[in-house]
């Protein structure tokens, strides 16, 4: 049954009736965003467009949404795809350009440049789709098995949500704006001709028919039974909150401050970089309590002094973040030092701030999770005075404050949203509680002097 249906099924029974109410449906599990997101593509009727930071071309999950997209552009549906090219190769992203342009679907990249460049630093963090210019799917997850509990490695557990309703105007202007900003640009293809992905890919990562057809099966059968069990809510007041890509360009007029420089985010940088503005204004509107889900917990400027202000109002704040939160690079244990820090620091008076267990306490599990996966949080909610909520992709660190175009929705005031958002943070909350009854689970590894520099570099240049 397709979201529309669900709908109009609500409407004859009297539930579907708030004027001009958004309909949203929370998607706190792998398997419920990958079910939306293809069925989303699946009822589309018009347009499709779709921009993500990470979209893995290697992945089955990704050949799968891929393949949905390349049918439904070559079945007259019009389709447009805008990737970060930050995470690509070369030759990867002009072919992921090369086999959605013969379908018909047109393709920009996002800041194409030298990746040691100082523009570099610059990335689009959005997730969004976009169907119709009606509906919208948005939050944390990017476009790979890590995201949909696929991987036989680490995955994510991640959030998203579903909407349909006036606020996907501000997404459709939203994803305009990306589509026309100057950063964004065509793919030149320079090799030749038509590669095979089983050429591209490593031998670890290709993708077989069979796999497809497996993933394909599984959402497609499960489709009807997954969405039914997520709940509809009725929210009168929905917000899509977006970067403007401009904030990179602005030159500021604005005095220096009293310790005798001038903020880089400043009152004019924050005419256009919005997801920051919004985020900080939503918790400085905290009254009573402030309850968080994110990646990472390293509040820098504003977002410092918002969390001091809460905790000198003795206004009680939850904060459930990552013991580790990087993958395992070479600078991952610098950013993690600098985690585990900050998350002390704000560990007093009436803020908590819990750092999940490195290894084997939480999942998110279905039928096609691999025995060995592993999960770390990368979700990116929060909740304001039990009735206000925000889903989307925005990290409490610098990089999402200064750097990166973030988004997220703001629902306002819809208790009966909130209560899906607590519900998996309450869990989250009870597996932290049962992981210090185990002390192997409990971070303790001390960070060589070479981290400590890192982490320091990175919380005060990024």
């Amino acid at each position: 049954m397709t979201f529309k249906r669900w709908f109009a099924l609500l409407a004859t029974f009297g539930l579907g009736s708030a004027a001009h109410a958004d309909q949203l449906r929370y998607l706190p599990h792998g398997e419920d965003a990958l079910t939306a997101i293809y069925q989303s593509i699946t009822d589309a009727k018009k347009t499709i467009d779709l921009t993500y930071f990470i979209y893995e071309p290697c992945h089955t999950s990704t050949r799968v949404i891929t393949d949905l997209l390349l049918e439904k552009a070559k079945s007259g549906i019009k389709v447009r795809v805008l990737l970060d090219s930050f995470l690509h190769t070369n030759e990867i992203h002009e072919q992921i350009a090369l086999e959605m342009q013969s379908a018909g679907i047109e393709f920009r990249s996002y800041n194409k440049t030298y990746k040691y460049s100082l523009m570099a630093n610059h990335r689009s963090h959005v997730k969004l789709l976009l169907v119709d210019g009606r509906e919208y799917i948005t939050g944390g997850r990017n476009i790979g098995d890590d995201y949909f509990s696929l991987s036989s490695g680490v995955n994510f557990i991640d959030r998203d949500v579903w909407v349909r309703g006036a606020s996907a105007s501000q997404a459709r202007a939203g994803f305009e704006m990306l589509w026309k900003s100057s950063l964004s640009s065509k793919v030149r293809i320079t090799n030749v001709g038509k590669k095979s992905w089983s050429s591209l890919c490593s031998e670890k990562s290709k993708v077989s028919a069979k796999e497809k057809m497996k993933l394909r099966s599984f959402v497609r059968s499960k489709a009807q039974k997954t969405l039914a069990k997520l709940p509809v809510r009725e929210c009168a007041k929905v917000q899509f909150i977006i970067d403007d890509p401009r904030f990179m360009s602005v030159l500021t007029s604005e005095p220096r401050n009293e310790t005798g420089y001038t903020p880089y985010m400043n009152s004019d940088r924050l005419r256009h970089k919005a997801a920051t503005r919004e985020f900080v204004r939503f918790l400085n509107r905290t009254t009573s309590r402030l309850e968080v889900e994110n990646w990472s917990y390293i509040p820098t400027e504003d977002m410092r002094t918002a969390f001091q202000n809460l905790r000198a109002k003795k206004i009680k704040v939850e904060v459930v973040t990552n013991g580790s939160a990087a993958a395992g690079g070479f600078i991952d244990p610098g950013f993690d030092h600098i985690l585990a820090q900050s998350s002390a620091a704000d560990n007093q008076g009436s803020q908590v701030v819990l750092q999940m267990p490195r290894s084997g306490l939480m999942t998110d599990r279905h039928a096609l999770t691999p025995k060995s996966a592993e999960f770390k949080l990368h979700g990116k909610v929060a909740i304001r005075d039990r009735n206000t909520s925000l889903v989307g992709s925005f990290n409490i660190d610098p990089r999402s404050y200064h750097t990166n175009l973030e988004s997220f929705v703001i629902v306002d005031n819809c208790s009966a949203f909130a209560t899906d958002i607590r519900a998996p943070i309450t869990g989250l909350k009870h597996t932290y509680i049962e992981a210090q009854k185990n002390p192997n689970t409990i971070n303790s590894q001390s960070p060589a002097q070479i981290h400590r520099v890192l982490g320091w570099l990175m919380y005060n240049f990024l």
